[in-house]
């Protein structure tokens, strides 16, 4: 990596969002989401891979108790979104049923994973369920579900870092980095 950024299947990624900001930004949802669930244990429901670094961030942060429960669900192919899914390892249905739940998101662009949980949830009997997203594509946002905590809302731009991806490259980075145009 250059002091740009990351070159990374060819193209090159130049800086977006720092760790410091991520970590201010996690330190805020953490304390919302604190207040908000104080004398409850909500479970996590972590969207694998990319959501990983994010949850684990906010878990430190977090004063409540939580479950942590994971699913990974899987829509993206190289650079976009094929606009469906497939669930790899699914929703732990049994120890869902009247519980508070909050899915962990890495980012949201379409919104269609967060639609296609939020059904599978409410067919599992929770007892209500919100979004936890680092980052949010505000104008790529078909879904009609609020998405109560967002970390970042970020244009319209491929990005990787802190979990997110290019074809299961760049994960590790602990910044956000933006594709170049």
């Amino acid at each position: 990596m250059n002091s740009s950024g990351p070159l990374i299947h060819g193209r090159r990624f130049v800086p977006y969002i720092s760790r410091d900001r991520i970590a201010e930004k996690v330190a805020e949802l953490a304390g919302r989401i604190s207040a908000d669930y104080a004398g409850e244990r909500p479970m996590l429901l972590v969207v694998l891979n990319g959501a990983m670094p994010f949850a684990v961030a906010l878990m430190q942060q977090l004063t409540v108790d939580v479950e942590l429960c994971c699913i990974r669900y899987a829509s993206y192919v190289g650079t976009s979104s094929t606009g469906t899914g497939k669930e790899v390892i699914g929703l732990p249905e049994e120890r869902l049923k009247g519980r508070r739940v909050i899915v962990v998101e890495d980012i949201v662009d379409t919104g269609r994973t967060i639609a296609y949980l939020h059904e599978r949830l409410q067919a599992c009997g929770v007892k209500d369920s919100e979004v936890a997203a680092l980052t949010f594509k505000r104008g790529k946002y078909l879904g009609t579900l609020p998405i109560r905590y967002i970390g970042f809302e970020i244009e319209d731009a491929f990005v990787v870092g802190f979990g997110m991806d290019y074809d299961e490259y760049g994960r590790q980075y602990p910044d956000i980095y933006q594709l170049e145009e």
